[in-house]
């Protein structure tokens, strides 16, 4: 036994063909495998980025509403039978978002709130057509401040 595990260490003979594509074939199988997993992360990691800039995108849309600095187009678009104000497009990292604004008093009179409701999408609305929404955010203001 000793003598052919030594022998075979010591044979000068190389790989047979058989053993390297085995080899090949396990090697293939892995890396297949891996790439997968790499091109699931990098679609995951392509949305995450979209979602949290539509989720800054919307956080500033808030702030200028609340402080009546935003930027209007004039426009208002029907999303689920309300009225909400068209924002003019934002563009970062080569995407452009599309923030739409609905400012209604929808809190008991006595509060002196208005709810402010500002929805991010990646495309303009059309009438007809259905967008996906890439992210929303609520807020409030005193009643008149945001006017």
């Amino acid at each position: 036994m000793k003598y052919k595990l030594n022998s075979y260490l010591v044979n000068n003979r190389g790989m047979s063909l058989i053993e390297i594509l085995a080899s090949l074939v396990i090697l293939t199988i892995i890396f297949v495998s891996l790439s997968h997993f790499f091109f699931q992360a990098s679609l995951f990691s392509v949305k995450v980025e979209d979602q949290l800039t539509s989720i800054n995108i919307a956080e500033k849309v808030l702030h200028d509403v609340k402080t009546n600095t935003v930027n209007s187009t004039g426009n208002t678009v029907s999303i689920d039978g309300k009225q909400y104000k068209e924002i003019n497009p934002t563009e970062l990292n080569g995407k452009l978002y599309y923030p739409y604004v609905l400012v209604s008093p929808e809190t008991p009179t006595i509060l002196q709130l208005e709810k402010i409701h500002v929805k991010i999408y990646t495309e303009k609305i059309e009438p007809g057509h259905q967008q996906a929404l890439a992210s929303e955010i609520f807020g409030y203001n005193e009643k008149g401040a945001s006017k």
